[in-house]
């Protein structure tokens, strides 16, 4: 009898151990689940699991104390004497524990069951999330070629705006020496229109000597028709003079011949005279022209300084939106950088995440071996409680 109640202490002994291992594994695999996930397990999560694991051992300790009682009065020698109780009296006893030990292993058979479907619906949970975090990973690694690809056009994108921006800055120069070249044009057609205007003032001055050598003319013209006329009239007056009148009339015949000649070279001069006037007209006219055309050269000129100076500015305001969206794509770029490295960190971690993920699901399937374990063993315990059971009603 003595050697049954101390295989049956051991055999509380070993469903003390099997409920303490059916407490424990439950945490493990929840806390395993969670520093796989990345979650943080605080102090007090820690704290209360503790305390919940002190206080289900304990419970299960001062139950099996209990029970183990009379076991522990058997070998002690607290009960004097088995003599002096009736038979049936300790029959009953070992079956009651046995029943109450056959209960509490059923018991813990059902909570292991339920906790290894627990645990495999965690493990479940733990690939569904490991399968997650492939696609998470797959996304990232999407995201961030995308991003590089717009990195790269953004790099290709700012060198084609630096080389805007010097190809802007070189017209800049170019219109600036065009507009210096306008200015000095400009000057130029102004230096030639006071010529041209001096010009004309002094051919219209010349027109005007024209005009009174001309005058002259006629009054030479006139006088030397007059002198003619006398000379005429003296020749006249020397024939009737007769002998007399003989030296006299050579006299008015030279004058006369000198008139004559005067007046032909009063034609003369009169004909160079009217061609002179004509040149110096038609001269005055070719001048006034050129003048005209200096003016207009003069008006395209400004004309073509202000579109110098329009597009200057235009350039100038585009110089000024390149080098904005020049400072833009920079900055655009710096954030891509950015983007860049806490994609890297968000891909490592979540790397990082998958693999804790993938070994959180090696371990929970160990724990949930280890749960079949004890459920396993908490039935042998029912069964060789059994044994013993029948043993006992057979003796």
């Amino acid at each position: 009898m003595q050697n049954d109640y101390s295989l049956y202490q051991r055999l509380l002994m070993n469903l003390f151990l099997t409920a303490a291992a059916a407490a424990i594994i439950p945490a493990a695999a929840v806390t395993t689940v969670s520093l796989s996930a990345g979650t943080p397990v605080t102090a007090a999560v820690w704290s209360a699991a503790g305390v919940s694991l002190v206080i289900v051992l304990a419970a299960v300790w001062f139950y099996l104390r209990h029970q183990l009682q009379p076991v522990r009065d058997v070998q002690t020698g607290a009960v004097e004497d088995e003599q002096s109780h009736a038979p049936g009296e300790k029959d009953e006893e070992f079956e009651q524990l046995a029943k109450q030990t056959i209960s509490v292993s059923s018991n813990l058979t059902a909570s292991t069951k339920e906790t290894s479907q627990a645990v495999s619906e965690i493990a479940t949970t733990v690939q569904d999330l490991a399968a997650g975090t492939d696609e998470q990973v797959n996304v990232i690694q999407d995201i961030n070629g995308t991003s590089s690809q717009i990195f790269f056009t953004l790099q290709e994108i700012s060198e084609s705006i630096k080389f805007v921006s010097e190809s802007s800055k070189a017209s800049m120069e170019r219109f600036q020496e065009g507009d210096k070249a306008v200015q000095k044009i400009t000057n130029h057609m102004d230096v030639i229109g006071n010529h041209v205007n001096q010009s004309i003032d002094v051919v219209g001055d010349l027109g005007q000597k024209t005009d009174e050598i001309g005058n002259i003319l006629t009054l030479i013209t006139d006088i030397s028709d007059q002198t003619n006329l006398l000379a005429l009239n003296a020749a006249i007056e020397a024939a009737r003079a007769g002998e007399h009148g003989k030296g006299f009339s050579v006299v008015a015949d030279e004058v006369r011949k000198l008139a004559e000649q005067t007046n032909q070279a009063t034609g003369n001069i009169r004909d160079l005279i009217n061609e002179i006037q004509e040149h110096t007209n038609h001269a005055v006219g070719v001048i006034k022209k050129g003048g005209e055309s200096v003016e207009e050269g003069k008006d395209l000129n400004h004309s073509a300084g202000d579109t110098f100076k329009n597009i200057h500015s235009d350039v100038e305001e585009i110089d000024e939106f390149i080098q904005d969206i020049s400072t833009a794509i920079n900055d655009v770029t710096g954030n891509m950088n950015q983007v860049a490295g806490s994609l890297e960190k968000v891909s490592n971690i979540v790397s990082d995440s998958n693999g804790n993920l993938q070994n959180s699901a090696a371990v929970i399937e160990e724990i949930n071996a280890s749960m079949q374990e004890v459920s396993s063993s908490a039935e042998t315990l029912s069964d060789i409680i059994g044994q013993m059971q029948e043993k006992e009603v057979a003796k």
